[in-house]
């Protein structure tokens, strides 16, 4: 297996041992789809790494387009197009985006306990 990978244009390194730690046997790990070049990256990697049946994918609507509808139907199809080329069956996080702007710490806290 490659140690590292780079993602182009940007020449953003992905280091195995930095970005992928150990897992241990009864735990899985979680990668944010935004549908873009870097967390497909991510997810492809985590799942080489951990395999497959240890790793979930999450997404949100407005957690990228800032409530956006335009923008978040733009997002959802392209998380649903990583999860269609990933085979992976994503999980939906309903995300305040207003809490998160107004109170980042209950945000992070609401979402730690819901994704729990």
């Amino acid at each position: 297996m490659n140690t590292s990978f780079v993602l182009k244009p940007n020449d953003k390194k992905f280091v195995i041992k930095d970005h992928f730690p150990d897992l241990a046997k009864d735990k899985k790990m979680g990668i944010f789809l935004s549908g873009g070049m870097e967390s497909t990256l991510l997810l492809l990697i985590a799942q080489m790494v951990y395999g497959k049946d240890k790793v979930l994918a999450f997404y949100s609507d407005n957690i990228f387009s800032a409530n956006d509808p335009v923008r978040g139907k733009y997002i959802v199809a392209n998380v649903m197009r990583t999860a269609e080329f990933c085979d992976v069956d994503p999980i939906f996080v309903n995300f305040d985006y207003e809490l998160h702007l107004s109170n980042r710490q209950k945000s992070h806290e609401d979402k730690i306990t819901y994704l729990q």
